[in-house]
């Protein structure tokens, strides 16, 4: 199929500034972010200034475990500059245990951010040859404990995982982000790969319901499974995002993550591409658009599938084409372990 050229609002990046942001942010960014290293990964010996405030703290050891933790699958670097990450605090530590089984029955490498000292400490201490590194906020207190959506744990918790991947993304990375209550059984880094778009995400659906799964306005990506490629424009989405809504996380991270990226699609400085059955809310995904602009896309609604996948039948799971599901939309660490177990993706040996 011939590419077409689209016309778009002219990006307002002459010099780097993201003005339609500010709403949030009462500040404009002028400063260009570090280039990208040829091979797609800056070394540590070139690391770009901090994208984070003076108070935050972040551990500069995720850059150095981004770097071993690279290429995917532990047998041969095959895809350079990209990760898999996950992040946990200690509460969550069995499902995390649980995730990196699934990670491993594929053979891939994986970074995990852990949210608090207690799980740093006991990944180093258990598994030895894992990449983990450590990130924190010192204004949020112990954030060890389990906690539910929209309480005030969840929401720092939430932010402090996107300004990690901020972090790795800053440093050239492209991350590939599956929360520790994502499950697969194939494996499917190769579909992800493929996207053509700087921001992939998980359509995010509470239900099954026929002919009404794909993206729609309406609706919003889900922050806990993504494919975020480490272009200029994700660079600075990310830190202008972790340096606004998230210093003062009244709501989640997800919430405040797709009103910012409405904001920046408003203003034409991004694009959703949608497939061509879909392009009546977004452009084509088989147009050319704007190297300047952020492009973000919904993966496969069925093959990377939400919380709705798990309260069907393993039959009807298995006619849709599903390949990951999500064990979102429950309350409560031990909802989701059982909803796991119960559909059948919780056993991986």
């Amino acid at each position: 199929m011939q590419d077409v050229k689209v016309d778009l609002p002219d990006p307002i990046y002459k010099k780097i500034m993201i003005r339609s942001l500010d709403a949030h942010f009462n500040r404009g960014i002028t400063e260009e972010p570090s280039s990208i290293h040829p091979e797609g990964v800056l070394p540590l010996a070139m690391k770009s200034k901090s994208y984070f405030d003076s108070s935050q703290t972040l551990s500069s050891d995720c850059a150095l475990q981004a770097q071993q933790a690279s290429g995917v699958y532990s047998d041969y670097n095959r895809f350079p500059g990209q990760v898999v990450v996950t992040a946990a605090n200690w509460g969550y530590y069995e499902i995390l245990q649980n995730w990196m089984c699934h990670a491993d029955r594929f053979l891939w490498k994986y970074l995990i951010v852990a949210l608090d000292n207690t799980l740093y400490q006991q990944i180093q201490q258990q598994f030895p040859d894992k990449h983990v590194c450590t990130v924190r906020n010192g204004n949020t207190g112990n954030l060890t404990a389990a906690s539910e959506f929209r309480e005030k744990q969840f929401n720092a918790l939430s932010c402090l995982k996107t300004r990690a991947v901020a972090d790795i993304l800053g440093h050239g990375y492209s991350v590939w982000f599956l929360d520790v209550d994502v499950r697969w059984k194939s494996d499917i880094w190769p579909s992800v790969y493929r996207s053509s778009c700087d921001y992939s995400f998980q359509v995010n659906k509470p239900k099954y319901v026929p002919h009404s799964m794909h993206y729609k306005r309406k609706d919003e990506g889900n922050t806990g499974v993504y494919y975020a490629k480490s272009t200029v424009s994700i660079r600075r989405f990310f830190r202008q995002f972790v340096d606004g809504p998230c210093t003062r996380p009244g709501l989640d991270d997800q919430t405040l993550f797709w009103r910012s990226m409405s904001t920046l699609e408003a203003s034409g400085e991004a694009v959703l591409l949608l497939p061509d059955e879909d392009s009546q809310v977004g452009i084509p995904a088989t147009q050319n658009v704007s190297s300047n602009l952020l492009s973000f896309c919904p993966l496969d609604p069925f093959k990377f599938a939400s919380g709705w996948s798990l309260r069907i039948s393993s039959s009807t799971r298995r006619k849709l084409g599903v390949q990951l599901v999500h064990a979102n939309y429950l309350k409560g660490k031990k909802s989701k372990v059982q909803m796991l177990k119960k559909a059948g993706y919780w056993t991986c040996r």
